[in-house]
């Protein structure tokens, strides 16, 4: 669980703190490079103030999907983030945003159930997964067992 965030310029590290031989540290969990954006939108939500749900969500919508999901991914990973007002709505607008994802993912879980065993939607299928996996919509644990119980049904 992510525990420490340090944010340098646009590069933001995500730490989990562990305790070895009596002594605390710190280990990386991820490092990434993001936007400005992402900066502001972070800040936004960490705020005591109020943010408007509007506010949030266009900040949020000029995102690129890879900082969607990294966003995504800390505000789910920090309890106290996650339960504050700010978080609360951002998890709304997420949420929302990915409404699509997971519809393309029902979608081609359906057609590949009903016997459309095409390559392709087994490797569409596995990246929708791990992007809801990546962005902490969905926990390692589930997405394993989503691809694993449909990479039963592929023929080699």
């Amino acid at each position: 669980m992510v525990e420490d965030v340090d944010i340098k310029g646009l590069v933001v590290s995500l730490y989990a703190v562990r305790m070895r031989n009596g002594t605390r540290t710190r280990m990386l969990l991820r490092r990434r490079l993001v936007s400005p954006d992402f900066i502001e939108l972070y800040y936004k939500i960490l705020a005591k103030e109020p943010a408007d749900a509007t506010l949030i969500s266009t900040l949020f919508n000029l995102l690129s999907d890879a900082d969607k999901d990294f966003l995504s991914f800390l505000v789910n990973q920090i309890p106290t983030i996650r339960a504050s007002d700010n978080g609360r709505k951002f998890q709304i607008v997420s949420n929302k945003a990915y409404q699509s994802v997971y519809t393309k993912v029902k979608m081609i879980e359906d057609g590949i159930k009903a016997g459309s065993i095409n390559p392709q939607m087994f490797d569409e299928f596995s990246s929708l997964v791990k992007r809801l996996e990546q962005s902490g919509q969905v926990s390692k644990g589930v997405a394993f067992r989503m691809i694993r119980a449909l990479s039963s049904l592929r023929v080699s």
